[in-house]
């Protein structure tokens, strides 16, 4: 499973993974960088969390992770 999939299975709403998408080709990533972004099997589960995340990423606001050891702040990165 990737991680639109896991997106879809957490019932992120579906205009918020169409927006992903569409960042993701009008950005792209050049061949010569794909090496610096890792494939995670590990995936943060919290469909509200997410939620939140994408759309402040898609309106360019930065996120700020906190909270104690062990509360998945890396596996949301």
């Amino acid at each position: 499973m990737d991680i639109i999939d896991n997106l879809r299975v957490q019932g992120v709403d579906e205009k918020l993974i169409e927006d992903v998408l569409y960042f993701r080709n009008y950005y792209g990533l050049e061949k010569d960088l794909e090496y610096r972004v890792t494939k995670s099997k590990t995936y943060f589960y919290g469909k509200d969390i997410l939620s939140m995340c994408i759309a402040a990423i898609l309106e360019e606001e930065n996120i700020l992770l906190s909270g104690p050891k062990a509360t998945g702040k890396k596996l949301t990165c």
